[in-house]
């Protein structure tokens, strides 16, 4: 019995030893090992690295640049550069096989500082000269985050290209660094763990079978954009004769240890590295892909904001394979002299806005998102003469086709938003403010805060159109979650900082519900502004409504735009018998307040006859109407504080004669959820943001905290039970 649990034990013990265990490597040019068939440079302690020279002779280049391949990849990777291309800018270009791939020898003591060391030599051995420039890869970044570290009186230039972020780097904000770490798979975490934390074991979980390891490994296709995947389809025409010779030495040698030193504990914080040119005598650039689903955007500008030195390009719907595409590979290595990564840059980033942009627009697009270079003056002679074809669509071909006369962005899935910017520039701004209008309306809706507010406290406030409002494109995908996401990314991409304020108005409240369930770890803070609530959230009791009728309206609304479209489009676009056009001006929704409201005011324009006969904006009404009121992913009446430690609070704020929204349903709802703060506005109606003292009052409230004056807080239980 002992001596069968010893023999057992010893069994266990000798499985887990050969299954942490890598093989020894095929070493090229030894017996077993596979043949050297490249050129290779024979460093001072022994080991070799094979290379690849592209482009115009060393010799008589100009610009001399080594090249850093990245995981799982090779010297030869495809560089989609004319020779043509090189010879016009005298550029020399030398790709090597990082230790352990393809060719070169295995370093079994490989680091961030030895291969950054290792790449000194070679540049020496092949007298590139005292200064040379470097451009990274994805995971070959940690190399050139090692120049930047060890060597940075060697470069003439620095690029980094889509690099592979290290979530245990010391500057990044724990909640950041974790929210990044938290999009990627199971596997990968466990991987990037492993990596980190048991560098002992990566070995072993890159080779069990047990459980799925590595997205990239699996060449999965979640990790790759739908522009990625344009990519991958030209790359498969491109013949790679040497492909087989990527791993030839072992998957150790070269993607274990890849993962070990890339996402180990580094001997320094990349972030505190300096400045390597102080007399800009030389530029590093940070190129990253707005849709890469490899590397989260979000850490790369947070990287670029700790190291301002570093101009940062970020390339709309670009994916982690940029450096495949022609365009924005001839961007990469152009000089700046040529301002070919300016022009380039900045037509990729012009899809993201306006059609159309004036030049105070395209200006300030250039100089506060992605280009912070010198050759701004030079790209708007050269840009202002071709606004036409510049935009992600066409242009207008004709004066029946609607013009686009505010600016845009683009989002990723192609869809263009317009938006509307007031109060102090964002760039001076201390406070920046989403509004979101509600069901008819548009960008151009009155928020009537005090100009002498807005800049008393420096607050900038950004209107949108919502998808298919305005001259923002539709979304037929429509939903809560969709509409929280269009937020989202209209603020990354102008740039409004990790948290900001909203405020929902009227319908616009959903995509707020939808804000808080989604990214609540991007709110500074929320304004619900005569919400629109849902008669079909689980949590609201019928005793509640049963009386209410609204819900009865919203209900036979629901029940005919889903079944019977075409007879609710002939209903309010005929002529025989009033319809649309009396709902504008109903005394059933608007008290006496709302009534003066809507004399001075345009009111509701989308839902009046002329506007109802294009049937793309009732095809926009309807789906918003469906969304808004049709069945959630989520009940907000179980939602949790966004604020958990009251940094900043949830308002709701109501109109106390409000008739579209019943007060007791805007009662019960603070009641369910104690950390929104309720304010009701004696007398007001539902268009209590048409009056500046409540607009005034909201926005105190919202960034300062201040218990509105103008607003009427009852004791909410007593109101409700009686």
């Amino acid at each position: 019995m002992y001596t069968a649990a010893l023999v057992l034990g010893a069994s266990f013990l000798i499985w887990v030893y050969k299954s942490i265990t890598p093989p020894p490597p095929k070493i090229c040019g030894k017996p077993n090992g596979p043949p050297v068939t490249s050129p290779r440079m024979k460093l001072s302690d022994g080991r070799h690295l094979a290379y690849k020279e592209h482009g115009v002779p060393r010799q008589s280049a100009k610009y001399k640049v080594i090249m850093v391949h990245g995981f799982d990849s090779s010297k030869d990777l495809f560089l989609p550069l004319s020779q043509e291309f090189m010879e016009k800018l005298g550029l020399y270009i030398v790709t090597y096989d990082r230790p352990g791939y393809g060719e070169s020898d295995p370093n079994s003591k490989r680091t961030v500082k030895s291969e950054t060391l290792d790449l000194e030599e070679f540049a020496d051995k092949l007298q590139l000269g005292s200064k040379f420039y470097v451009v990274g890869v994805s995971m070959g970044n940690y190399l050139s985050w090692g120049c930047l570290r060890y060597i940075p009186h060697r470069l003439a230039g620095a690029a980094l290209v889509v690099p592979v972020i290290n979530y245990w780097w010391p500057s990044f904000p724990r909640k950041l660094s974790i929210e990044g770490y938290k999009e990627l798979l199971k596997r990968d975490q466990c991987k990037l763990w492993i990596a980190h934390n048991a560098p002992g074991l990566v070995y072993w979980w890159m080779t069990q079978k047990w459980f799925p390891s590595s997205t990239v490994m699996e060449r999965n296709p979640i990790i790759f954009s739908k522009r990625d995947f344009e990519t991958i389809k030209k790359l498969s025409q491109v013949p790679n004769p040497n492909e087989y010779k990527i791993r030839q030495q072992g998957d150790y040698e070269s993607l274990h240890r890849d993962l070990k030193i890339g996402f180990g504990s580094w001997e320094f914080d990349p972030m505190e590295v300096k400045n390597p040119f102080p007399e800009n005598e030389g530029s590093v650039h940070l190129w990253q892909g707005y849709g890469d689903k490899l590397v989260p955007y979000q850490l790369q500008r947070f990287i670029v904001k700790k190291l301002p030195w570093m101009k940062y390009h970020e390339v709309p719907d670009g994916g982690h394979l940029i450096i495949h595409e022609d365009v924005l590979c001839e961007a990469i290595f152009s000089d700046d002299n040529c301002a070919i990564i300016s022009l380039i840059t900045s037509i990729l980033m012009l899809r993201r806005i306006s059609s159309n942009p004036n030049p105070y627009q395209l200006r300030n697009a250039i100089n506060q998102h992605i280009w912070r270079g010198t050759a701004c003056a030079a790209l708007e002679k050269g840009l202002l003469s071709k606004m036409g074809n510049i935009s992600g669509h066409e242009c207008p071909k004709s004066t029946d086709d609607p013009q686009i006369t505010s600016p845009r962005i683009k989002l990723t899935d192609g869809r263009h938003l317009a938006f509307r910017e007031a109060g102090v520039p964002r760039n001076e701004a201390e406070y920046k403010i989403i509004i979101v209008h509600g069901f008819g309306s548009n960008k151009d809706m009155s928020f009537l805060a005090p100009q002498e507010l807005t800049e008393e406290l420096k607050i900038y406030i950004l209107i949108y159109d919502r998808a298919g409002y305005g001259e923002s494109d539709p979304n037929p995908n429509r939903s809560v979650k969709s509409e929280a996401s269009d937020i989202e990314e209209l603020a990354d991409q102008l740039e409004l900082g990790p948290k900001f304020y909203v405020i929902g108005v009227s319908m616009g409240a959903y995509p707020i519900w939808g804000c808080i369930y989604y990214l609540s770890h991007r709110l500074q803070g929320v304004a619900l502004v005569a919400a629109v609530f849902n008669y079909c959230w689980p949590s609201i009791p019928d005793s509640l409504t049963k009386d209410d009728f609204r819900k009865n309206l919203v209900k036979l609304a629901l029940w005919l735009l889903k079944h019977m479209p075409g007879l609710l489009y002939w209903w309010m676009t005929q002529k025989l018998f009033p319809s649309s056009n009396v709902m504008e001006r109903n005394p059933v929704f608007f008290n006496d307040r709302d009534k003066e409201v809507l004399k001075r005011t345009p009111g509701f324009e989308l839902l009046s006859e002329n506007k109802l006969q294009n049937k793309s904006v009732f095809d926009n009404l309807r789906n918003d109407f469906m969304v808004g009121f049709g069945k959630w992913e989520f009940d907000p009446l179980k939602l949790s504080n966004p604020f958990p430690k009251n940094d900043s609070f949830v308002h709701l704020w109501t109109g106390f004669e409000d008739q579209v929204v019943p007060i007791q349903l805007q009662r019960f709802v603070s009641s369910k959820l104690p950390w929104i703060k309720h304010h009701e506005v004696p007398q007001s109606g539902h268009l209590i943001v048409y009056e500046s003292d409540v607009c005034s009052s909201i926005l105190r409230a919202l960034l300062l905290d201040e218990e509105p004056a103008a607003s009427h807080v009852p004791n909410l239980a007593t109101l409700i039970s009686s």
